[in-house]
Order: C-alpha cells, then structure tokens, then sequence
C-alpha cells in the first residue's frame, strides 16, 4: 500500500520543521538542535495531563503538554513515537514545541517505561504496536497530527502511515530504517569488521539463543529501563 500523495509525493500540509522556523526565528532556538538546554524554558501556565489509556488488556502512559481544544489555529498536535529500548524520556526534549501552540504528545509503548509489562511472548509484533498508535489518537482526539518518530519508532511510523494514513499531516523520521534487509546488510557488513573474537561471541550466542538476553544484561549496566528490550525478539532502534 502507498501513501496518498499531494504535490510531489508528500504527505498533504507542512512539517512540523516547517511549521517551526517561524516560531523558532522568534525565540533565538536553533532548529538543528533543539534540546532543552537551548531552548526556552517551558511556559508554567501550559496544562499537562498523565494517564492510562487501555490497549488489548494491558495500559499504555502518556503524557501531554498543552491541551488539544485549544490547539493555535493554523497548527496540529504532534505525536511522538520512541525507539527501543529507551521510553518516551529520550525524545523529552521535544517537549518546548509546546510552545509554538500545539499540543506534544508522549507514550510509552507497551513493554516500555510506565506502560505496563506483558510477559506473553506471543503478543510481540509489528501491528501490535501500529494499532497501539491509533489507540492513543483516538483515545486524545488527535484527529489531524503530525507523527514524529525515532529509530525503532521510525519504523513503527513508516507502517501507520503506509496503512492508516488519514489525518496525519506529516510523517517526521530521525534514524529510521525503512528497510529491514537493508538494514541486516548493512550490519553483517559492521560485523565482518568486528575482531574474530567478537564475532564467534556473537555466533556462539545466536546459536544457543542467548543473544538478547546478552545484550540486555550488558545495556541494563547504563540503561536500567533496558529490560523490557529482551521480551521484543528480533526489534531493536
């Protein structure tokens, strides 16, 4: 399936980077790098809401800055989806495009921060978490958005909008891959450059099936919200 087109190819209204530059000029933020130390401080009186939305007997958090009926005129609310096997923490620096009079809406995907925690290892797949996405916009009136997402949710974005495109106004991608093959290539080709040593680590894992919960244990020493990375096989971003 394709995406509806307009214009050349893209998806129908400006992008949320777009939409910006007229905002951002105003405050002397740069646009390049819009993390919170060089941004404005977020404004006291914008209203943020937390809670629960229910999603296939689990929750889902979020988590909104602004409030969507009263949206600026002219602007749309924007959803952001994070990669694994962080939260919605690492994207939180997005958190001052509240300022520009739109809504900035956070979730943590199931399996992730403070949504809850499944153990049933049969539930881990892609339309899981594409379906998660059109509960949470439904459930907080996001009838027109701009979705933004980052790595693994980069991916879980490109597959939204390819099947349920209607209301996105656009589609915003940061280290995203679009294809997994590709993707594979690509890191074998790494992997090949990696010592002979590390390498037979690797396949002598891969083949006892230990290889996540290797790599889980190794990223929970820096990460510790690392621990939900193991129960999704084959995704990481």
């Amino acid at each position: 399936m394709k995406v509806p087109q307009h214009g050349r190819g893209q998806l129908r209204g400006p992008t949320v980077a777009q939409e910006m530059l007229g905002h951002v000029s105003d405050r002397g933020c740069s646009v390049k790098i819009p993390y919170l130390k060089k941004c404005p401080a977020m404004v006291s009186n914008i209203p943020i809401s937390e809670g629960f939305i229910p999603f296939r007997g689990y929750r889902t958090w979020y988590r909104m800055i602004g409030d969507v009926a009263q949206t600026q005129v002219g602007t749309f609310p924007v959803l952001l989806v994070h990669g694994r096997p962080v939260s919605h923490e690492s994207l939180k620096p997005l958190e001052w495009l509240a300022q520009t009079g739109r809504p900035v809406v956070f979730y943590d995907q199931l399996g992730c921060g403070n949504s809850d925690r499944p153990d049933d290892p049969c539930i881990w797949d892609m339309s899981l978490f594409v379906d998660e996405v059109g509960v949470v916009r439904r459930k907080l009136g996001l009838e027109q958005v701009h979705l933004v997402g980052h790595s693994w949710g980069g991916m879980i974005a490109m597959e939204y909008a390819l099947t349920q495109s209607h209301g996105i106004v656009s589609l915003t991608l940061a280290s995203a891959s679009s294809s997994r093959a590709l993707s594979n290539a690509d890191m074998e080709g790494l992997r090949e450059k990696l010592p002979p040593y590390v390498q037979e680590t690797l396949r002598k894992h891969e083949e006892a099936g230990t290889l996540m919960i290797r790599l889980t244990r190794r990223l929970t020493r820096f990460l510790p919200f690392a621990t939900s990375f193991a129960r999704i096989p084959g995704r990481n971003g």
